[in-house]
């Protein structure tokens, strides 16, 4: 084969590669866990080139002969935005426990101890930290990374490359997911405010019962301990619960992009 033959030819594969990288691309900047900022951006650019060599021959020949020119810059957008939907769309779920857990911290008196986390882009407190911490663990132990990818290469499936389009079940598969999304936070949340809860009432009793006693200085101990003492007890059967959230996001991942593709 001439060289130059060669280099034409393989310079035909060089839009439509550029297409499945900008999709894998953009899902690494919202994936949960794989996108945050403790991952070094060189690891992400090697993994989504990598990724990119392993589902381009999966794509067809119909696919890799390129797309054409007039078409090329709406189908890379495009792309980019079916990127970040689908990683915003696992990490929806993941930052249900990290909101579950500053909803609890907030209440039970942690909020002096909140902190800018520059990843979230929010304040965040060490509860938060805490039980985001503790799923990002199960992410890997249960081999949801995996999962993510397997995403990764099925979504080229249901969405072909410049083929993103909002289907007439969009909106009542994102209503789901947000539905499900402030459900998981506030089951994970509710038995620990029942308990700070029960707290505060009877703070409120004593003080009107009598007014002498500085309540405030004594609760507000008792109100952290009785936190942390119940998270220790409860803290199996929130890591199952969490290893259930993955499940859920991996299920509205796919469901999501069943629905994307029109």
């Amino acid at each position: 084969m001439d060289p130059i033959e060669g280099i034409i030819g393989l310079a035909d594969y060089v839009a439509p590669a550029s297409l499945v990288f900008a999709r894998i691309g953009a899902i690494f900047v919202t994936a949960p866990i794989l996108g945050g900022g403790q991952v070094p951006f060189q690891v992400k650019a090697l993994i989504t080139l990598a990724l990119t060599i392993a589902i381009m021959p999966s794509l067809g020949p119909e696919f890799q002969q390129g797309i054409p020119g007039p078409f090329y810059p709406l189908a890379l957008v495009k792309e980019v935005v079916t990127g970040l939907a689908i990683g915003f769309c696992f990490g929806l779920f993941l930052e249900a426990a990290r909101f579950a857990g500053d909803l609890v911290g907030r209440t039970a008196g942690f909020a002096a101890a909140e902190f800018f986390n520059p990843d979230a882009g929010t304040m965040e407190g060490p509860l938060g930290a805490l039980f985001f911490t503790t799923i990002a663990l199960l992410f890997f132990v249960l081999n949801m990374h995996l999962a993510l990818i397997a995403i990764f290469a099925q979504s080229f499936v249901f969405i072909p490359i410049g083929g993103l389009a909002l289907g007439p079940h969009f909106g009542e598969v994102v209503h789901q997911g947000l539905q499900q999304t402030y459900i998981i936070a506030l089951t994970i949340a509710l038995p620990l405010e029942a308990a700070v809860l029960a707290i505060t009432v009877s703070e409120g009793v004593i003080a009107r019962a009598v007014p002498q006693i500085n309540i405030l200085h004594i609760t507000f101990a008792v109100k952290i301990l009785t936190t942390m003492a119940l998270i220790t007890v409860a803290m199996p059967a929130v890591i199952t619960f969490m290893g259930v959230i993955l499940n859920m996001a991996q299920q509205f991942t796919f469901a999501f992009i069943g629905v994307a593709g029109g």
